[in-house]
């Protein structure tokens, strides 16, 4: 059973479970007490529990979305995230038929923001109900803690989905390094990873930056730098990316991260990976850098020329760094810099 199949089950189930709730408790306290007759009389019976119940489902999907913010899919359909999800929705909807039954003269729409809202702020409040002088909230403080258990529900929670989480990115990782065992690989999909998503300028360089100082560190070993672009694609792209790289023949990354089974015939030289490739293995480390400074004075207009330079001398005079890192980074940074053009052009004749 695919990955996909499984989480469809799962949120049936959860959609399953919810329904049979809500259609029991509106059977066990229906409006004002009085139980419907019609079809029609159901379903508007059930519309304040199924409220109540969808606004509990969001709180959960909220937490779980802000706490997993690189896979929140994957976190919000494990078995672990759809237990939390159903929790909130059939707890909301339990205590709304409470409190129907024994307030049944309430105007339900007050009573479905109360409980909708209201419930779901009360179980994670602590209350401080005396405060001793010049405390600061702890210590000898009165207080009443009613988030207590479930915040240890949370905790369980999380800790699971980390787990499975932990299991999937292993094996997503274990895929892509299969598919990409070469280390120049990674690295252009991890680099254009970063350009293809919808980044601010710094966090884009800051990106750039973290993946130029994962290559240029020579005490890893190469499996762990390796195993680090791998992840830093999986964390950057996605899982659903990740899985599409998987299926992919090396080489079918093309400009924006598209991605397209190559052909028979040559790349084409507007391939910006065959490009940073071609680069690398036509010129030597001297020439690249050269190159590179050229480079520099082709950069699109608002670049700071002088961090350009600096990055350019950096890399090249780098030692710690094997030559043919420093190779690749330098011909990515003619390609991104200089211009798929300007890089075609410098290319020997065939």
């Amino acid at each position: 059973m695919g990955p996909r199949t499984t989480r469809s089950l799962g949120i049936l189930l959860l959609l399953l479970l919810v329904a049979g709730v809500i259609a029991a408790l509106t059977y066990i306290a229906p409006e004002r007490g009085v139980r419907p007759t019609t079809f029609g009389g159901w379903i508007g019976a059930a519309v304040p529990y199924i409220v109540v119940a969808l606004l509990g489902l969001a709180v959960g999907l909220a937490e779980l979305s802000s706490t997993f913010p690189n896979y929140p899919l994957e976190a919000i359909t494990s078995s672990w995230g759809l237990l939390l999800l159903g929790v909130n929705g059939i707890i909301a909807a339990i205590v709304f038929a409470i409190a129907r039954y024994y307030s049944p003269e309430t105007n339900t729409f007050l009573l479905v923001l109360a409980v909708g809202i209201g419930f779901q702020s009360i179980i994670r409040t602590r209350f401080v109900l005396a405060k001793q002088f010049g405390g600061n909230g702890e210590g000898r403080d009165l207080s009443l803690n009613l988030g207590w258990l479930y915040e240890q529900f949370q905790n369980l929670c999380k800790t699971q989905i980390d787990l499975v989480l932990m299991r999937n990115r292993q094996s997503t990782v274990e895929h892509l390094i299969a598919r990409y065992p070469s280390e120049k690989d990674l690295y252009n999909l991890a680099y254009f990873t970063i350009v293809a998503r919808t980044l601010s300028r710094e966090e884009e360089q800051a990106r750039v930056d973290e993946l130029n100082k994962l290559m240029k560190n020579i005490s890893l070993p190469l499996d762990v730098i390796r195993r680090s672009l791998a992840l830093m694609i999986l964390e950057i792209g996605g899982q659903a990316f990740a899985e599409v790289l998987c299926r992919a023949a090396p080489g079918a990354v093309q400009e924006k991260g598209v991605l397209a089974v190559p052909a028979a015939a040559p790349a084409v030289a507007t391939d910006r990976d065959q490009l940073v490739s071609q680069l690398a293995d036509s010129f030597g480390l001297d020439q690249l850098a050269d190159l590179a400074r050229q480079a520099v004075d082709r950069a699109p207009s608002g670049e700071d020329r002088e961090a350009l330079m600096r990055f350019v001398e950096g890399t090249y005079g780098d030692n710690r760094a094997s030559e043919q890192s420093r190779k690749v980074i330098l011909a990515r940074f003619i390609v991104e810099k200089g211009g798929v053009s300007f890089a075609t052009e410098l290319l020997p004749a065939p």
